[in-house]
């Protein structure tokens, strides 16, 4: 592009304007965050946040453009329209940053809640009809895990909101500004979106009703959301009771709906296992954030009870379980035998939640959730369809 030309930074309120004045032919993308170009009336640094521009740099020096991945950018140096020289720094921003950033905002780890109860109640389906619908399995994950991590972005942006997040916290994605909140609340939407059309795609091809996808689905949804957002059940001390019902029978019965199209009540109860684990995670969690959660005048079921009978819930969300199984295994089938090969596992998450050490202890719960439920939904599948209970 010859000549000059003005670009004005993309308006956002917490950045500072910025305008450019090209007199090369160069081409800068604001959008792409690519800037090699020569520019008059400019004085601070400039600093990149994804696809937007906070200011700019000194003249006769290097700057290093700050990104999510704390790279150093190239140094280009021509003359402006006045004549003066001035050094600018341009970066050809790594998209794969990008998705780094988004991705980690999702909170994957925390995936296996989702994809165990995905898994099993596709174990059930086969057990009830002796047959899979891939298509309809494909768009089911796609659907659950969507509308997952949007729950997970909404978490992000109202704990932000009140105040709750700050550099101790755990998810640090808007107080470090690696997203902007409008970002986050854009991507949650889409993936509430990306889930809603999942069910229209499963609508086309399953054998169950419309109404009973919908209503299975829909109540999954609204309690994704209701956990933080709207009235916030996650700090009144009701978001144990969301997660006990979302991410287990629910997800699980809609699962084994969308495969069978049958509405029964006997997914509920093969649930139980692997959302107690599941409820684990949340409350190692809510443990180790009490601190902060107290201070932002939230309740939660850890901060009711205290470290002592926290632990003590901790132990009977981890260990019931295991009791579960050796019901299934002595009066079913040996192979409910088979999640026990975790529980040691299990021991040592419990000799941390005793010792304090509770930085780390989500996490690792959650890895205890997808080995637990792996070998679960094994058992299920190893056990012949007239020795398992309810079938």
């Amino acid at each position: 592009m010859e000549g000059s030309k003005e670009i004005t930074s993309m308006d956002r309120p917490t950045e500072v304007d910025l305008t450019l004045q090209i007199s090369t032919n160069v081409s800068t993308d604001l959008n792409g965050l690519s800037m090699p170009t020569a520019c008059t009336g400019i004085s601070s640094a400039i600093k990149f946040q994804h696809n937007y521009i906070t200011a700019s740099v000194p003249s006769s020096e290097n700057c290093g453009i700050e990104s999510p991945s704390g790279s150093i950018s190239n140094v280009h140096r021509t003359s402006c329209i006045d004549g003066q020289a001035l050094e600018i720094c341009s970066k050809e921003y790594n998209t794969v940053d990008v998705a780094r950033t988004y991705l980690s905002a999702l909170r994957p780890w925390s995936f296996s809640t989702s994809l165990i109860p995905l898994l099993l109640g596709t174990a059930l389906g086969y057990k009830e009809i002796n047959e899979v619908n891939l298509f309809v399995f494909f768009f089911t994950a796609i659907a659950i895990l969507s509308v997952h991590g949007a729950g997970n972005l909404v978490n992000t942006y109202y704990d932000f909101k009140r105040g709750i997040d700050s550099k101790k916290s755990d998810d640090r994605t808007l107080v470090d500004q690696k997203l902007s909140p409008q970002e986050v609340a854009s991507f949650g939407a889409c993936l509430y979106a990306i889930g809603c059309a999942s069910v229209l795609c499963i609508c086309l091809t399953s054998k169950a009703s419309v109404e009973h996808i919908a209503l299975v689905f829909f109540g999954g949804l609204s309690g994704s959301f209701l956990y933080t957002g709207g009235i916030g059940l996650k700090y009144h001390a009701f978001g144990d009771i969301v997660i006990l019902l979302s991410f287990g029978p629910v997800a699980v019965m809609f699962t084994f709906i969308c495969q069978t199209g049958l509405l029964k009540l006997l997914p509920f109860w093969y649930a139980i296992p692997v959302v107690l684990i599941t409820e684990a995670i949340v409350h190692a969690n809510n443990s180790r954030d009490a601190e902060n959660d107290m201070a932002a005048n939230v309740t939660t079921v850890a901060i009711m009870l205290g470290p002592t009978a926290s632990y003590i819930l901790f132990c009977f969300l981890l260990f019931i379980p295991y009791i579960i199984i050796v019901v299934l295994g002595v009066n079913f089938s040996k192979a409910f035998f088979l999640p026990f090969l975790t529980l040691t596992v299990a021991f040592k998450l419990e000799k941390e939640f005793r010792r304090g050490n509770l930085k780390l202890l989500p996490y690792k719960t959650a890895q205890l959730n997808l080995l637990f439920g792996v070998t679960y939904v094994m058992s299920c599948l190893l056990t012949s369809k007239e020795y398992l209970p309810g079938f």
